[in-house]
């Protein structure tokens, strides 16, 4: 393997990398269901109820909106035969996780026509076996264990266990991303080294006011992506008339 990769580049240049890993899921899982089928009947098995037989094919897109406003799925896996999808969302640090996204997901997705099941799958750097003894400290563990008490048909994978199916030794970019996966998304050193910074932080000013403190922070990214969801509903209009004299009359006197 070269010595960039292609992943720790995307990091460089955008603090928002987890829309690239979800469209490149997306993509070698289309690439798998078409030829080499070891990935996507590999992570099938991983994502979806053991009830569910592998599709023989299937329809996978991205960043689907949802009905009412409920947002944007990162991945669905749409089965004809029958009519079932699979919604799969995305997470590359484990920090942001947001209360109730995936209960509104599944309303989402329920209320799609045509779609008779619905299963979820929580893709994050750890789930609760990956993480061990610290998953009880990671918000993505506590969103998943709160949603799949009352939604059975929902699973939690780790991005390691994607990374270790083993698909297609000659593509690069897939090797690229299992490295990036190891290294850097579900890193054990990075996840000690948080564990040991959030000690420090409850020890310093105390347990309730820590617990107070990240569940305020929680809500005010809950607040951050509902604000965000009501703008996307207002559309991507043009600028107001105002805007846009200005910027002629800026555009003439240059």
């Amino acid at each position: 393997m070269g010595s960039v990769n292609i992943f720790e580049t995307i990091r460089t240049v955008t603090s928002r990398t987890e829309p690239f890993h979800s469209q490149f899921l997306a993509d070698v899982l289309s690439e798998s269901q078409a030829g080499n089928r070891a990935l996507f009947d590999a992570f099938w098995r991983l994502a979806a109820p053991e009830s569910w037989d592998v599709p023989a094919r299937a329809a996978i897109t991205t960043e689907d909106k949802l009905p009412d406003n409920l947002g944007r799925i990162d991945v669905c896996i749409r089965s004809t035969n029958p009519d079932r999808v699979l919604g799969i969302e995305v997470k590359t640090t484990d920090s942001s996780a947001t209360e109730g996204q995936l209960q509104r997901y599944l309303e989402g997705l329920t209320k799609q026509p045509g779609v008779r099941a619905v299963a979820i799958a929580y893709l994050t750097p750890f789930n609760r076996e990956r993480a061990g003894d610290l998953a009880d400290q990671l918000p993505t563990v506590k969103e998943h264990d709160h949603f799949s008490s009352e939604f059975q048909m929902s699973r939690h994978v780790s991005w390691l266990d994607v990374a270790e199916i083993t698909w297609d030794d000659s593509n690069q970019l897939w090797q690229q991303h299992r490295h990036f996966v190891v290294s850097e998304i579900s890193s054990y050193e990075k996840l000690s080294t948080r564990s040991e910074r959030d000690r420090a932080f409850n020890a310093f000013f105390g347990d309730d006011a820590a617990d107070a403190f990240w569940e305020s922070l929680s809500f005010a990214r809950y607040l951050i992506v509902a604000r965000c969801r009501r703008t996307r509903a207002l559309g991507r209009g043009r600028r107001p008339a105002r805007v846009r004299r200005c910027t002629r009359k800026t555009h003439r006197r240059r």
